[in-house]
């Protein structure tokens, strides 16, 4: 290994000093065949010449010898584009050639080798996971541009990553241009720098700030250049706009290849082996910090306690450190989590494996010579060890790696308690005895204990058992009874710490036993349609005789019960137009247990508010409300004439020949027909025997010389809610007028016709 480091220096040295010049160099070198490389955290190696190459570097002598840039070495393992990088444990075979005479064209943009497929792009969270919902990291390639951008939607503060890699296996000079928006400055960060191995060699920008530039880096073969944008996982807080993207864009991207003009003479293509081993160990990205918990929380945080068939290790995938799904077992998942939402575990990565084995130790120290009532101290231990998928060529394994932290279990004390860690006044809803004693009382709720506080959780003492220590009882004063089913009396806790016995405090406490619910009530409802579904509204119909108002019965339908009383009192209220700041009519006493109608007074047609207001013996009142309308639903009063004689008149229609009429209207046969709520119309028509109208009412009824004799006619009397009322009458009609004779003009016939057609007595025509 030390060679390797001092050859790999060597070859530094000789890249960066190597000055080149028109002659031509001179050698006699041979390829070792079989060479041992160790690769780097990131499962890379590098194969220089000095590595691989063995004699004569001067052979004429003249003290010049060929640079390093003037081998040209190629590993042909899975990705032989990277040149003399090593990717990934194996034995591989590599080639050097030494390059023809020859200059090499400057590369613009990101095409060719630096086209986007060409570069390590990642996208995600910064544990290696992908983002989800409103969170987002995008890395986008064009012809000329390369644009990496983070939004933080979820605004949850996790971390997010977005960065483009590309490694160089040629020397050259790469320039560029730079634009950093700085959306969500002090915050969100643009990284540009440059690597060999991991090493960092130089750093452009790392800031939050806008940024902007050009940038010249002179790189060698195994140089990473890496631009990035880290994201806190908020929004912007300075930005005026909220939803602004965090993006850092690289441009006027050109690599000029170093040219190779100079050729070397004496070497001939070689071939051989290099054998790349894994000899680092899974490396420890983050350990958790220590932990302060509870004494309560020791049984819940233990993996010593867990059944011997539990297993104690789990497996994390070896680039993220993320725990593969699956592996951990639920009840050690469970021990893990130290007080969080969920386990809390070293990170572990590693560059050459797949998956990474963790395995979980606990030990438990508790004070020697006071384990009740000193803390007690756990140490967690985390053995990290590779599933190795490449074989050492010495058959050694890596070396397992640790992390550990500690969770110290706490005592509290009665410094822990406050006046304000009791209920002053509790209640229990029940129905009280009428004369309490000591064996009446309920026994103290969880909840109405007094209780520790220790950052920020809440821990209830109870009777009989103690809390690290610290243990509590209780004694009940005498009862002072309020009504027939309510009682209370003051409760006393004493508190005592069994680990300082001098130390005692005490709380009171009120205890309210009895009934402080409100009776349940059970309004009215009508069905006006008879269908068996209840109607959803009230409607009441004038019945109060000659005034247009309704009396309501309040008690039909109705019903109130209660948890502890058998006597509810309930009153009724009317607000007229529903109208809650009027006055009232009412109140009215209601009992519907008594057999008796309960009806209200007159109500006024309209809509109103009906409130039932309902209380038990021990005070505990509500009440209900409940819409309803008066409508006038009573028909008017029809009274007609005892009877009525009508002429006929001797008179014709459009002055034709005699008819004899008679108009006959509502009113001539209406003997103050009325309705209490409105005013009324007045039809009348035709009825038989049985006062059925054998013809349409209307306004007027029309009588001839047919109708001479008996008449019998109806009034049909309509109020303006259209409640209709009839009555009826005989109606006689006269022909009082004395007959007319209208002798025929005079006549000239011939005596012939006179006698034919006239008789001999004229008075006996």
């Amino acid at each position: 290994m030390k060679q390797a480091i001092q050859l790999l220096t060597f070859a530094f040295c000789c890249l960066f000093s190597t000055m080149l010049t028109a002659q031509v160099y001179e050698v006699n070198l041979a390829n070792v065949t079989d060479i041992n490389l160790t690769l780097n955290d990131e499962c890379q190696g590098l194969v220089i010449p000095e590595m691989v190459l063995r004699g004569d570097y001067d052979v004429d002598g003249d003290g010049e010898v060929p640079g390093s840039e003037l081998f040209d070495i190629v590993v042909l393992d899975n990705d032989p584009s990277n040149g003399p990088i090593v990717d990934g444990c194996g034995s591989f075979q590599y080639r050097v050639t030494t390059p023809d005479e020859g200059v090499f064209p400057a590369i613009s943009d990101f095409t060719g080798p630096f086209a986007a497929e060409n570069w390590d792009v990642f996208n995600g969270n910064l544990d290696g996971t992908p983002v989800t919902g409103a969170d987002e990291s995008s890395t986008v390639f064009t012809s000329n541009t390369l644009t990496l951008s983070t939004f933080g939607g979820e605004d949850d503060g996790g971390r997010i990553l977005a960065n483009a890699i590309y490694s160089f296996t040629q020397e050259g000079v790469l320039t560029f241009d730079y634009d950093f928006n700085g959306a969500d400055e002090g915050f969100d960060f643009g990284i540009i720098l440059y690597d060999f191995e991991g090493v960092e060699i130089e750093r452009i920008i790392s800031q939050s700030e806008a940024a902007s530039g050009s940038a010249t880096i002179d790189v060698l073969p195994g140089y990473r250049v890496i631009f990035a944008v880290n994201d806190d996982g908020f929004t912007p807080i300075f930005s005026d706009d909220p939803t602004q993207r965090t993006i850092l864009e690289i441009s006027s991207f050109v690599f000029d290849q170093t040219d190779t003009a100079v050729p070397v003479t004496g070497f001939e293509t070689s071939w051989g082996i290099v054998n790349a081993e894994d000899k680092t160990p899974p490396a420890v990205v983050t350990t958790p910090d220590d932990v302060e918990l509870l004494c309560v929380d020791v049984d819940g945080n233990t993996l010593t306690t867990l059944n011997e068939t539990v297993n104690k290790c789990y497996r994390v995938f070896s680039a993220t450190g993320a725990t593969v799904p699956g592996s951990m077992a639920t009840a050690l998942r469970n021990r893990l989590f130290a007080g969080g939402s969920s386990p809390l575990v070293p990170t572990f990565t590693d560059g050459c494996t797949e998956q990474i084995e963790v395995c979980v130790n606990d030990v438990l120290v508790y004070d020697a010579q006071d384990p009740n009532c000193e803390d007690v101290v756990l140490t967690r231990t985390f053995t990290a060890t590779e599933i190795a998928t490449c074989p050492s060529a010495a058959g050694e394994e890596n070396p397992s790696v640790t992390a550990s932290y500690t969770i110290t279990f706490s005592r509290p004390s009665l410094d822990d308690l406050s006046a304000d860690n009791i209920e002053d006044v509790v209640n229990y809803e029940q129905c009280g005895t009428a004369n309490p004693t000591r064996a009446d009382y309920p026994a103290p709720r969880t909840q109405d204990f007094p209780f520790l506080e220790v950052a920020g959780r809440t821990f209830n003492l109870s009777a009989g058992e103690a809390v690290c220590n610290i243990g509590v009882t209780y004694a009940d004063g005498e009862a002072i009874v309020t009504c027939p089913f309510t009682y209370k009396f003051v409760r006393t806790y004493t508190v005592i710490d069994w680990c300082d016995p001098s130390d005692v405090r005490t709380f009171t406490q009120v205890v309210k036993v009895g009934d402080t619910t409100a009776p349940t009530f059970s309004g009215p409802t009508q069905d006006r349609d008879f269908d068996g579904v209840v109607d959803g509204d009230l409607i009441y119909t004038t019945n109060a005789g000659n005034v247009c108002a309704a009396y309501i019965r309040l008690d039909a339908g109705i019903s109130a019960t209660d948890n502890c009383s058998d006597n509810v009192t309930i009153t009724a209220s009317i607000y007229p137009g529903a109208d809650l700041s009027a006055t009232p009519i009412g109140a009215f006493d209601v009992d519907p247990t008594d057999n008796r109608a309960e009806v209200t007074s007159a109500i006024p047609v309209g809509c109103h508010l009906l409130r039932y207001t309902y209380t038990d013996e021990c005070g505990n009142s509500d009440f209900s409300d409940y819409p309803f309308c008066v409508e006038d639903g009573t028909a008017p009063v029809a009274i007609c004439e005892d009877g009525l004689n009508v002429s006929i008149s001797s008179g014709s229609a459009a002055g034709g020949a005699s008819t004899g009429i008679a108009i006959l209207t509502p009113s001539m046969i209406d003997r103050g027909s009325y309705d209490d709520c409105s005013g009324v119309t007045l039809e009348i028509a035709r009825v038989n025997a049985e006062n059925i109208a054998t013809e349409v009412y209307d306004q007027e009824l029309v009588l001839t010389c047919a109708d001479l004799g008996t008449v019998r006619v109806g009034l049909k009397v309509t109020d303006a809610e259209g409640n209709m009322n009839f009555c009826w009458l005989d109606v006689l009609v006269e022909d009082k007028n004395a007959p007319t004779c209208i002798a025929p003009g005079p006549v000239e016939i011939s005596c012939i016709v006179a006698r034919a057609t006239l008789p001999d007595d004229i008075m006996e025509a």
